[in-house]
């Protein structure tokens, strides 16, 4: 089948998927745990349940795409599942505010944005693959840019739910994860120190969320010092990664940081 019409038929499953979103309603499970010694109950509501298919139709069909591409060809799936990352938070970001809006309108275009913006971000995944840096290099600059962008959103709505620690700092670890694998992906390192990497990073992003949730800050806040210590982590790693990790190098990021917290704390 030809690119097109993988892309064609991955967007169309999601929309199709969005719009039933509206029509039918899946029942609610609810699941209890005991975690360090007090009860846990989760509850999987509908909408989760068909997020999770969704997700799922995309995550299969950006695989099918990627691999179609020369470069990837042949790779394992531990590699290509970093490709996976933002095309399935598009598809949640429209669920999400799907939800939040009632008039019909409003959920047309929302759900014709989240098609257009899975497009687009779905060929820039597949230009990023290439070994050439006059294709390489313009896609993962875009994505780094989106990878940021989500991240943000990420760590202010996380923040602003005041979730139990347990929760909050494990969501937030595993989000930091999903988005370094997505930053730190180069076809010429090993994809185990690629997700070695990307789990310290998360590790020390959940560390974080986890100090921060006795802080009495605001959700923005909260989110923008996550995402500066986001920044400055998955930054120095590339460079680690890449091995250009020098003194200047470290030096650049700990000007980052401490002008980063002058400001954060300016706006405290």
């Amino acid at each position: 089948m030809p690119k097109s019409e993988q892309l064609g038929t991955t967007v169309s499953l999601v929309i199709l998927g969005l719009a039933l979103s509206i029509l039918a309603t899946l029942p609610s499970r609810e699941f209890t745990f005991v975690v360090l010694g007090s009860e846990l109950t989760l509850r999987l509501l509908g909408s989760t349940q068909l997020a999770i298919v969704m997700v799922g139709l995309v995550c299969t069909g950006v695989d099918t795409i990627v691999r179609s591409h020369p470069s990837t060809q042949g790779r394992t799936l531990a590699y290509t599942i970093t490709f996976w990352v933002l095309p399935s938070l598009v598809v949640l970001t429209g669920l999400v505010f799907l939800g939040r809006i009632s008039w019909w309108g409003y959920r047309v275009i929302l759900i014709a944005l989240t098609g257009v913006t899975l497009s687009v971000v779905i060929i820039l995944e597949y230009r990023s693959s290439a070994n050439t840096h006059q294709v390489l290099r313009p896609a993962r600059l875009a994505l780094n840019i989106l990878v940021y962008i989500a991240a943000l959103l990420l760590f202010i709505t996380l923040y602003e739910a005041r979730l139990r620690s347990v929760i909050s700092a494990s969501a937030i670890a595993l989000a930091s994860h999903m988005l370094a694998l997505d930053l730190f992906r180069d076809a010429r390192t090993r994809t185990v120190r690629i997700w070695l990497y990307a789990g310290l990073t998360g590790l020390a992003m959940g560390q974080l969320t986890w100090a921060l949730n006795y802080c009495s800050i605001s959700a923005r806040l909260g989110g923008a010092l996550q995402l500066l210590v986001f920044y400055v982590l998955t930054g120095v790693m590339q460079q680690s990664l890449g091995d250009r990790l020098t003194r200047r190098a470290i030096g650049e990021y700990a000007v980052i940081m401490c002008m980063g917290l002058v400001l954060l704390l300016w706006l405290l």
